[in-house]
């Protein structure tokens, strides 16, 4: 007598509920996977964001370190003329600092 005539064996029911079980971590595996996708792309477009920001914030350092350039040259300009010197001069000999 083969497998087929004897009809369902006590090994059939064992293999439907593993392909049960098979077909729900599947599910779940699907699902898994479509929130990582969600998530990626939520922090890819994070990443976008901060980029912009740092690219603003950069600029903005940049023209904060020039306007300290430029600053430090007018200081150094008035510090080294001749009426600046002069009064400096004037201030150590009264004793005022």
């Amino acid at each position: 007598m083969s497998v087929d005539e004897a009809g369902p064996g006590p090994g059939t029911a064992q293999l439907a509920a593993e392909i049960g079980r098979l077909g729900v971590e599947l599910e779940k595996a699907g699902f898994d996977l479509e929130m990582a996708k969600q998530v990626q792309l939520r922090q890819r477009e994070e990443i976008g964001n901060l980029e912009r920001r740092i690219a603003v914030l950069e600029a903005e350092r940049r023209e904060l370190i020039d306007q300290v350039a430029h600053r430090d040259r007018l200081i150094t300009a008035i510090q080294s003329s001749r009426s600046w010197r002069w009064a400096q001069g004037l201030r150590r000999r009264l004793g005022r600092r």
